[in-house]
């Protein structure tokens, strides 16, 4: 069929329509050429692969859509194929001549196939797999080349994928910790990756050498694999069955193996080989399982021999081991003692526990005592090769072949040693020793606990002998004050048993409903977590009351607070003693500060010299009589004044008082000291009213102000600070002075107490200001107390009631302080 059109004469020639029209409908890219060079024709596919319009190229001559360099190279190829070949240096003309001339002489069932790569418009390349055939008019005229091109770009980019797919698959199986392989009908290997050679120590080359591959398995699971691979064969695949396959060195591999049969029309092709060393795994799962059963024994709370027998026979049973024996530390003689034994069901393990019992080894022995002297394990794995020992001579009699011993510790002490013997010869397994080392450590955390609760039995029997000593009363109790434990005392000072008191509220024992307020002190430090001491008014069962004296102690558990202690006394007899020693007191004082009187005024002339002069020396001598004349008098003046508010009705006059004009006055009092002393006097503006006695809390305040100011450091400050509460005022004296140490916060407000033995010679004082400061608090109902600043100085506090609480003894209690007083 012709498909050139001969009426045109021009250059550029055109195709018949219907040859167009099968042209333009083809996928592939298609250029028709004239023998001239010029484009005739582009079809619509080889439009969109180069990026041109048709019209761009058709009747072109100079565009290019091959890549650079390709022209020269197609042509050659060209003209290879008919046996000629082409200048290097001929022109675009010369090669087009030469291929038109090729490709009119190949014979059309010879079209050649060129792979190429053709360029597009924006100047990027893509493969084409290219045809070129001859074009001829009716009479057979060659008129020019028909080039049909395939994009290759998907065919190459697949191929990429699969070698890269191949790539990964092999690179997957050859780095597998898996064993991988392909294997025959018969049996032989077709392929092995390399981590045969990492399990069995033989590469590819020699396994494919074997006749069968269970050859290279074990002969005790050998059958076993055959038995394996025939079903496989047949068409009934293995997954991951276990096989255990003992190796040269004398360790034990736990493999698992799948199989399963690769066929063609029902015939088999081949079989797939996976094997997977799970030693580890089930090593684990093994030492897990013994850590389980383990952690049961201890749970049961057996006793010990009890308990470390059942462990011996676990560990020994799972690790396949013939016997196991505990010895204890004896320390104090630097030995090791039997403790108990377990043996696998033989006569010869048997024999060799009873030879254990009441046997003592040093540690210079070769098994058990160096482990004891080392403080690690000890292995031997032929005990015919080890030094000569009475223990290890009695092993090889009864048949042991390899022995060890680990010791059992707590933190850095060795409490015992765990002993083992074999029938066969083992290496030192890690594995092994791990788990055996997890059990040593369940028992020595079960060996302290024995000997800890031991200890604690001892230490609980003796509180139970020094608590039922004591003369005072004893309580322990929860966080919400309750009481947990009574000792004897306390029962029989509360008159009531010690099973009575157990659960009841401490403050409801000691203080029943109605007989103290909502500021009672016990009711607070029972509720708080602070230690505190004081005194107060107790009652038995019966309602009879007592003074008393207590003491409380929070304990704390980890930082929590888990309860406390209370300890009471009865101090009826001590009160009595106080009265009395108070009565002598006062008598001796009255009868003391008359005569004193008269000497402090005869010294007063003497040295006022009205009486005649005085040398220098008789001088000082004087001046040192009438300072401590004076001194003895202000101590007499500060013991009847304490006597007189303790025990005088007469002593505290209440009445409305505005206690900014308390502070007012008493710091006008000190204001002259403090000046001389460079100490700054501060005090707030608040407002506050009770009902008690200006006079005496005047003297509270200048008290402790004149202290503030004696133990200040010169240019430094003391504050007077009032804070308004629901239940009353609390006022605050806040020096910077040195401070009153942690332990005397307390003990402070006692007669004749002072931080320094030395300050009532340096800084002057009695000892009784804060004894005096803390009765009259106590007489309008409040409390006094001192705490430690953070920085520096002191603070004493004291609290003051809206209105005083009437508390009166009962007369049974009178009755019996005063019988104390009569005898």
């Amino acid at each position: 069929m012709a498909f050139w059109k001969k009426e045109e004469r021009t250059s550029r020639k055109s195709v018949e329509p219907e040859f167009r029209e099968i042209v333009d409908s083809a996928g592939s890219m298609i250029l028709v050429i004239g023998t001239d060079g010029t484009v005739l024709h582009v079809n619509p596919a080889a439009e969109r692969l180069l990026g041109y319009y048709a019209s761009e190229l058709v009747g072109q001559q100079t565009v290019e859509i091959l890549a650079p360099g390709e022209g020269r190279r197609v042509a050659a190829e060209l003209l290879r194929l008919r046996g000629s070949s082409i200048d290097p240096n001929a022109g675009p003309r010369e090669r087009r001549t030469a291929v038109v001339g090729t490709i009119g002489e190949v014979a059309p069932s010879l079209v050649p196939t060129i792979e190429t790569r053709c360029r597009r418009k924006d100047g990027s390349t893509f493969p084409v797999m290219v045809q070129v055939s001859a074009l001829r008019d009716a009479e057979g005229t060659m008129r020019g080349l028909v080039m049909v091109g395939l994009d290759q770009s998907a065919t190459l980019e697949q191929q990429q994928a699969t070698r890269e797919s191949q790539e990964r698959y092999r690179d997957l199986f050859e780095n597998s910790s898996e064993m991988i392989a392909t294997l025959s009908p018969g049996g032989q290997f077709l392929y092995a990756n390399p981590a045969w050679k990492r399990s069995f120590g033989r590469d590819a080359e020699e396994l494919m050498a074997d006749s069968f591959f269970a050859d290279v398995f074990h002969e005790e699971c050998r059958a076993y694999v055959k038995e394996l691979f025939r079903e496989a064969l047949d068409g009934h695949a293995s997954d991951r069955m276990l096989v255990r396959n003992p190796t040269k060195d004398g360790r034990m591999l736990e493999l698992e193996l799948s199989l399963s049969r690769r066929q063609k029309a029902g015939n088999p092709l081949a079989v797939r080989c996976l094997l997977r060393d799970v030693t580890q795994q089930k090593n684990r799962e093994h030492r897990l399982a013994l850590q389980l059963a383990v952690s049961q024994i201890m749970a049961e709370n057996a006793g010990l021999a009890t308990a470390a027998e059942r462990v011996l026979e676990v560990l020994c049973v799972t690790q396949e081991w013939d016997l196991g024996v505990l010895w204890e530390v004896d320390a104090a003689w630097d030995r090791l003692v039997f403790s108990t034994a377990w043996g696998a069901p033989e006569l010869a393990a048997e024999s060799m526990i009873r030879q254990s019992v009441g046997l003592q080894t040093v540690a210079t022995s070769e098994l058990a005592g160096k482990a004891l002297a080392k403080g690690r394990t000890v292995w031997i794995r032929d005990l015919t090769e080890a030094a000569a020992d009475p223990r290890v001579a009695a092993a090889i009699r009864h048949g042991m072949a390899s022995g060890w011993a680990i010791p059992v510790r707590v933190g850095n002490s060795v409490l015992a040693v765990l002993e083992f013997y074999c029938r066969r010869q083992l290496r030192e397994d890690e594995e092994a020793l791990a788990s055996a080392e997890a059990v040593a450590a369940s028992l020595g955390q079960m060996l302290a606990r024995k000997r800890e609760q031991g200890r604690a039995d001892d230490l609980t029997q003796q509180q139970e002998v020094l608590l039922n000593a004591v003369a005072d009363g004893i309580c322990g109790l929860d966080r919400g004050g309750r009481v947990t434990f009574a000792n004897p005392a306390a029962a029989r000072l509360l008159g009531a048993s010690a099973s009575s008191i157990t659960g009841k509220a401490i403050h409801e024992l000691l203080h029943p409903a109605g007989r103290c307020g909502a500021e009672c002190p016990l009711r607070e430090i029972t509720a708080g977590t602070a230690p505190h001491a004081g005194e107060t008014t107790m009652a038995r069962s019966d309602g009879k009351e007592f003074p008393g004296e207590y003491g409380f102690t929070p304990i704390f558990e980890r930082g929590q607070f888990s309860g406390s202690v209370l300890s009471f006394r009865d101090i009826s007899q001590r009160y009595a003693l106080d009265r009395m020693k108070d009565e002598f007191l006062a008598t001796a004082g009255h009868e003391l500060r008359t005569p004193l009187t008269s000497i402090r005024g005869a010294l007063g002339l003497l040295s006022s010299g009205m009486l005649g002069e005085i040398n220098e020396k008789g001088n000082n001598l004087l001046r040192i009589a009438l300072n401590n004349s004076e001194r003895v008098i202000r101590l007499i003046n500060d013991m009847l004044d304490l006597e007189k508010i303790q025990h005088s009705s007469d002593a505290i006059e209440h009445m409305p008082v505005q206690l900014a004009d308390v502070v007012q006055v008493a710091i006008e009092g000190v204001q002259p000291v403090a000046d001389a002393a460079g100490i700054q006097l501060i005090h707030d503006m608040v407002q506050a009213e009770i009902f008690g006695d200006a006079d005496r809390l005047t003297q509270v305040l200048t008290n402790l102000l004149a202290n503030a100011i004696k133990f200040s450091p010169e240019k430094s400050s003391v504050s007077v600070m009032m804070r308004v509460e629901n239940a009353g005022v609390t006022i605050s004296v806040i020096d910077e002075g040195r401070g009153v140490p942690q332990a005397m916060l307390e003990t402070i407000f006692d007669r004749f107490r002072q931080v320094d033995a030395s300050d009532s010679r340096q800084k002057g004082g009695t000892g009784l200001g804060l004894a005096i400061c803390r009765t009259i608090v106590a007489q309008h109902g409040g409390r006094i107390w001192a705490e430690r600043n953070p920085m520096r100085g002191t603070t004493f506090r004291f609290f003051l009631p809206w209105r005083r609480v009437e508390r009166k003894m009962e007369p049974e209690a009178v009755a019996a302080i005063e019988k104390i007083e009569e005898n």
